[in-house]
């Protein structure tokens, strides 16, 4: 499992923990799967877990992270337009409420303290900013 340090905090929940990730594999093996920019690589044939914990450095502050979310939600929204995806404003306003929703209160992201909350807030703002993105994408003129 991934343990991220954010905010001057390891944060054990709000989705961000176990944050399993695949690292030692062989490229023949294996293939990407998923959607910009959170492809993940998939491998044929058996798995199996490491013992302990990658430890994960995460931004180094707030500004830095925002910078992230901008980047990520670009990519997304330019994914979901190739994909055919139109925005609406309901799509951005339901969307940011069950990111917000499911990162504080379903992933228990109220136990990270301050950092819950934080990461929770920032998840409901990047998915309503994907969304607004996409919305963007769709309406301009060709």
């Amino acid at each position: 499992p991934r343990r991220t340090w954010f905010a001057g905090k390891w944060i054990n929940h709000s989705g961000w923990y176990p944050d399993r990730q695949m690292r030692l594999y062989r490229k023949e093996a294996s293939y990407w799967d998923g959607v910009a920019p959170h492809e993940t690589a998939r491998v044929k044939g058996k798995v199996e877990r490491l013992s302990g914990h990658i430890l994960h450095y995460t931004k180094k502050d707030l500004s830095d992270y925002h910078r992230t979310v901008d980047s990520y939600t670009s990519l997304a929204a330019a994914g979901m337009e190739k994909k055919g995806r139109v925005a609406s404003a309901s799509r951005m306003f339901v969307g940011a409420t069950a990111g917000f929703v499911r990162s504080y209160i379903i992933k228990q992201g109220f136990r990270d303290g301050v950092q819950g909350l934080i990461i929770a807030m920032f998840t409901a703002y990047g998915v309503f900013l994907k969304y607004a993105k996409l919305w963007e994408r769709n309406t301009k003129p060709e």
